[in-house]
Parts: structure tokens; sequence; C-alpha cells
């Protein structure tokens, strides 16, 4: 019976529906090759990535945004195959989800940033008008997925606060780690001792609010070793560098701008902590990252952060004096950083990539025998 129902899974077809290379959403694209590998696992057969192709969106120049666009949103939802299932990857593809020809229409949800932006619960960005016609148009995908796979709770609880869609059609598979760092979780770990006393933090979106880890940096600075820096990557940083020239610690700060994954894990190899104050997060990927690579953590008490970083990390308000104690803490009591290494090793557990897997066939495994069941209540019927 149940090779019965592989072989039939074989023969149907699923399209994984990917991201639009040009943007490169590197984590996206990294996303989209484990949705295949998931999917591929479950049916036993080779599965079709399908991402928007790249026809117009090569032009240089005053028009190149606008090419993009072409091939996004104008040619790419009449040129995905047809499909006896279908799985977007990504919720910011949700409007092509009307467009496609599959009898199961599923979708991951990572995050809702930008519609709580567009909806002015998230502040601090502010939405074009085509950005805010492609967040109407991703809601109105998204209420017609068959269902939606969350990668968190807390991204559940708000796609069914800001959607009312039934709870029995969303459910909650937890990213793993990314494969470029699960490789590392299982090394020889580099002990706090021979790490130096730098503190990482990210600048690569408003949310990460990398004017807080400024104005922590700034507060702890004066109990930390003389050495510390604070080393941001991204390039959001426009006000964070205001910030720090005003409070005098512009020396004391590294500005990384974008760095390739090799130098980011390599960097992870040598600092002493990861402070990650995000205003919100839909999952949280580089608690994990920091966790692999045996870090203390210092992260905020919002959204899917807690749920993330497990005990393996300090998890504090967001509150300038009181993340400056937690990092203060994290590099004056030697005990309370390796527990947290230590709590970080054994939160991964949770995150591993053979789970997420399974987590992935039990829930294709429940749609397909839905899609089973309906189709042939409909031979009935006729």
């Amino acid at each position: 019976m149940v090779g019965d129902r592989r072989t039939d899974r074989a023969q149907r077809g699923i399209v994984v529906i990917g991201n639009y290379e040009l943007d490169h959403q590197h984590s996206m694209l990294q996303y989209n090759e484990m949705l295949v590998e998931a999917c591929t696992a479950w049916a036993g057969n080779a599965v079709h990535l399908a991402r928007p192709k790249v026809i117009f969106g090569q032009a240089q120049g005053r028009f190149k945004k606008l090419t993009s666009v072409i091939d996004k949103y104008m040619l790419a939802p009449f040129a995905f195959p047809k499909a006896t299932l279908a799985l977007i990857g990504d919720q910011g593809l949700a409007l092509y989800l009307p467009f496609l020809r599959a009898r199961t229409k599923l979708i991951v949800c990572h995050d809702l940033i930008a519609h709580l932006v567009m909806i002015g619960r998230l502040p601090g960005w502010q939405p074009s008008r085509l950005g805010r016609w492609l967040q109407r148009a991703n809601m109105h995908g998204l209420k017609q997925a068959d269902h939606v796979i969350c990668v968190s709770d807390a991204t559940r609880r708000d796609f069914l606060d800001l959607t009312g869609m039934a709870p029995e059609k969303v459910s909650v598979v937890h990213n793993c780690l990314p494969p470029a760092i699960e490789e590392f979780a299982g090394q020889p770990r580099i002990p706090l001792a021979a790490r130096t006393s730098d503190i990482l933090c990210f600048a690569t979106s408003f949310y990460k609010n990398a004017e807080l880890s400024i104005e922590v940096f700034a507060r702890a600075r004066a109990r930390l070793p003389e050495s510390t820096r604070l080393m941001v990557i991204g390039l959001d940083i426009d006000r964070a560098e205001k910030l720090s020239r005003s409070l005098g610690i512009d020396d004391k700060v590294v500005w990384l701008k974008r760095v390739p994954n090799d130098t980011l894990h390599e960097i992870y190899r040598t600092v002493g902590a990861l402070l990650f104050p995000s205003r919100y997060e839909g999952f949280g990927w580089p608690i994990l990252e920091a966790q692999a690579f045996g870090l203390p953590v210092v992260t905020s008490d919002v959204a899917s952060l807690p749920e993330v970083a497990g005990a393996g990390a300090i998890i504090a308000p967001l509150d300038a004096s009181k993340m400056a104690e937690a990092l203060v803490k994290v590099f004056s009591e030697r005990a309370c950083a390796e527990g947290l290494v230590e709590r970080g090793y054994e939160n991964l557990k949770r995150f591993d990539r053979k789970g997420w897997l399974k987590s992935f066939s039990a829930l294709l495994d429940g749609q397909y025998s839905r899609n089973a069941g309906n189709a042939e209540m409909e031979k009935t019927a006729v």
C-alpha cells in the first residue's frame, strides 16, 4: 500500500516556485533548493524548480527596475508549468498563487514584515506604491492557498491574526540549519578563551535594529574588554553611523557592509558574541548560525526570537540598558557565557535537517491524502 502511494506520488507533477535570481535573495534561493530536496525525498522522483525567468531583467540603466518588474509580475505568472502539487517557497510570491495550474497549492510563510509595515504595525520603512500593490496582491493570494506552512509558531499567530484563515489550514514546520552552516555544527568548538572580544551584529534591514546595537554597545563599552569592537554587517547603516559618531564610539565600530559567506563564517569563528536586538523576525536564522559556531547570544524578546533561541541565549526586552547589562554579563561571567554555548549546541538539535525533512514529508503526506480523498469524492459524485 505504501509502495503504491509512493509510485502514485512519483507519477504526479510537483513544482516548487522559487525566487527571481536577480533579486539576489541568497538565503531564499538556498531555501528553494531545500524545498526541492524535501519534495524529492517525499515523492521519490525529481521535482521541478520553477523561478521567474530572466528575460528583460539583464537590462542596465534607468529602466533596470522596470524590466525586472516585467519579468516577475507580467510574464512569470503565466509561465509556470502545470502540476498536481505546487509549493511556493516564499510568501512574497503569493501573488502567483491564483495563476498556478495545480490541484493542490501550498505556500511557505517566513514572515509578514512587509504587510506589517504597510498597515503601520512595524514602523521604520515606507513602502512604495508598487510595494503596497504587491502586498495587497500577496495577501489576496495567500488567502487562496490550500495550506500555508509557517516557519515558526510566532509567524503562524501573526498569519492567523492578519488573514483570518481557518487554523486547520495553517501548519508550522520550523526551519533547519542552512546547509552552508550545518557542517560547522559538528566540528570541534573554538573555546571562548581563544576568541576575540569582538561583538557581531547585523544591519541588513531596518528591523535588525542596528541603531539599538550601537546604543547597547555604547552603554556597555566601559565595562567590556578594552579591545572590544562592534562588527556591523549590512548596508542599512546610515542612521547607525551617525549615532556611533554622536556617541563617540565610531573608532570602536567596524563597518563590514556586504561580506561573502566564507568571510561571514570566519567572523562567526573568531568573535566573542552575537548581539541580535531585532525588532521583528519570522524565524531568526542568525541565532542558529551563532549557536552552531559556539557563540553566546544576546537577543530580544519579540516575535519568534525566544522560540528559536531557546535556552541558548540571553533574551532581553528592546531596552538599551537591559541589553547592555546582558552583554556585560556575557563577557564578565565566563560560566554564564560557557553555559549559553552549551545550551546553544543543545538547542540546535531541535532544528536538524533530518527532522525538518521528516516534518515536511508528514505535512505533504497529509495534503496528498486530503487531495486523493477529494479527487475520489469528485469521481464518485460524477
